[in-house]
């Protein structure tokens, strides 16, 4: 009985400390609240070990309980079935897990109507998406009007709805920033910093990286984007890579070693992407003939898409991809 008691009291000790802590032990409790007939529900986060879990839960007249360790406040998923993945899906949300006690009420046909609480990091993940789901809906009915325009084949007006896009992206990189400036010891900036890092220079990732607090700096995505970084700096060796062309050859970067290289990142989806391509003509064509060489990686995700757009534009210098996306072993 003594053993129980101590044990108890060891546990009870850790939850109500753990909030102070990067790391420990979690206990999420809730319940989905009517509708739907799945009898289980799964949540999907990242442990101690950075390993990707994946728990499922039978419902107890609509109620769960997972319990788990995690190093730090992370993002989990959770959805009424297994084999649910799109992020859109009512049956899935998604909200930050943090060491301590927490508890969630979902609604069993929207997830996402749903909330927890106890989550000092969900709060701030809160109050930043607050921020950016209007400047999002804008953004949306944009591009419901630009699929219009390009049914009609209206060049003119689908370059402006671009232009105006283009905007509502520019604020939302705003909106983020300020954020990350206002809460430089959130789990939430460095996540979105890591976001960041594909939109904005580097120069400006590495000075928001800077105001962050060494506890968020030294955070999972805190050291990936510290790599990130490093590779980065002007005057440091860029990093190797080997990937296929359109012939199905493997190119390296080595292979160019001594002459001058620039890498250009694209996407057959990317709008403003091709329309950057006709200055890569006019470089190939001015100093392609000596010690210069453009390399193109694509961030597609289907080969077919890939060749169709190299062939329509005629994009005639080296063009590598491995077909994951935004994945792609080479981008940052």
């Amino acid at each position: 009985m003594k053993r129980f008691v101590f044990l108890l009291l060891v546990t009870l000790f850790s939850l109500s400390n753990a909030s102070a802590q990067s790391g420990g032990m979690f206990v999420l409790e809730g319940q989905i609240i009517g509708g739907g007939d799945n009898p289980f529900v799964y949540l999907e986060y990242r442990d101690l070990n950075n390993q990707n879990i994946k728990d499922s839960c039978r419902l107890d007249d609509g109620h769960f309980r997972f319990t788990g360790f995690i190093s730090q406040p992370t993002k989990a998923y959770l959805k009424a079935r297994r084999d649910i993945h799109r992020i859109s899906n009512p049956l899935l949300t998604s909200f930050y897990l943090e060491p301590g006690s927490l508890r969630g009420r979902f609604p069993g046909h929207n997830y996402k109507a749903g909330a927890i609480t106890g989550s000092k990091t969900e709060k701030e993940n809160i109050l930043l998406e607050n921020k950016l789901i209007p400047l999002d809906k804008k953004k949306d009915a944009l591009r419901e009007s630009i699929d219009l325009a390009k049914k009609e084949q209206d060049t003119l007006l689908i370059r402006e709805l671009h232009k105006k896009s283009k905007k509502y992206a520019q604020k939302r990189i705003a909106v983020s920033k300020k954020f990350i400036l206002n809460h430089f010891n959130s789990y939430v900036s460095i996540e979105r910093l890591a976001i960041l890092i594909s939109r904005v220079s580097m120069d400006s990732v590495t000075s928001l990286y800077e105001k962050l607090s060494p506890e968020i700096q030294n955070s999972r995505f805190g050291l990936w984007i510290r790599d990130k970084i490093s590779l980065t700096t002007p005057g440091s060796l860029a990093p190797d890579f080997t990937q296929k062309n359109i012939e199905g050859d493997l190119v390296s970067l080595h292979d160019f070693r001594g002459k001058y290289v620039l890498l250009n990142f694209w996407a057959p989806w990317c709008v403003p992407c091709i329309e950057e391509m006709k200055y890569m003509k006019n470089l190939k064509e001015i100093l392609g003939k000596g010690e210069f060489v453009i390399i193109g990686i694509s961030l597609d995700k289907n080969r077919d898409k890939w060749l169709h757009t190299v062939k329509k534009y005629q994009l005639d210098w080296i063009q590598l991809s491995d077909h994951k996306g935004n994945d792609n072993a080479v981008a940052l």
